[in-house]
């Protein structure tokens, strides 16, 4: 009796456990306020944790674990373009990047500088650990946080066949490569399950994103228990 008690208990708790993907956050120390970047980097996090919920991807969470300054010198070679940088950070990044857990995905981030930077507003190493981008300011919203977040977990492998893109009312999906203002771009993933004015977000057999990135976080999630046994 009492280890069927235990079960009524404890059941539902398990099924609302949720694995947790930690995001290793690096700021830039000399172009970035502290405080501001982060309060915009937990509410593109907040964004990310919406998209899983919108899209019924349950069991996952996103969390902020670290946020320390990082000096990149911005070199003259690639003042025109993000590439160098993020190779830069990356390079000085990968003695404190968490090997040890498919679970952790580090960061680096500085604001955007429109008197320099070019068109280029985030990279990921694909399926990786790590990603670089720029955090926009003002009234423009290009969801890059998210873009290169989900590149890095994997999502933009056109190997897959249902892995590609679409439209969502009449806006371009999250993982469309192109950087457009939020009147142009959705942070909805392509998905056959969401419809916008009356059209399917999706094709099963062509674009579907969302089934693709939950695949995805799901295949991390067994990596990590691997790593940990």
């Amino acid at each position: 009796m009492k280890i069927f008690l235990l079960t009524i208990i404890f059941f539902p708790l398990l099924l609302s456990a949720k694995e947790v993907f930690f995001l290793d956050g690096y700021y830039h120390n000399d172009l970035s306020p502290a405080l501001s970047t982060k309060i915009k980097v937990e509410a593109d996090i907040a964004l990310v944790n919406r998209i899983l919920h919108l899209h019924q991807i349950n069991g996952y969470e996103f969390k902020l674990r670290i946020w320390k300054p990082l000096t990149v010198p911005r070199r003259p070679f690639y003042l025109k373009s993000l590439d160098g940088e993020a190779h830069e950070a990356y390079r000085a990044l990968y003695p404190l990047i968490d090997k040890a857990h498919s679970n952790v995905i580090t960061f680096y981030v500085r604001e955007y500088d429109d008197l320099t930077d070019g068109v280029v507003k985030g990279i990921a190493v694909q399926g990786g650990s790590f990603f670089t981008y720029l955090q926009e300011g003002g009234e423009a919203v290009y969801f890059t946080f998210a873009h290169e977040l989900f590149h890095a977990i994997g999502l933009g492998d056109s190997k897959v066949s249902y892995g590609n893109p679409y439209y969502c009312g009449n806006k371009h999906t999250l993982m469309h490569e192109v950087s457009l203002p939020s009147v142009s771009k959705t942070y909805l993933l392509s998905d056959p399950s969401i419809s916008k004015n009356g059209i399917n977000c999706g094709h099963e057999n062509q674009f579907d994103n969302a089934r693709y990135l939950k695949e995805l976080l799901f295949k991390r999630r067994n990596e990590n228990l691997d790593m940990l046994q």
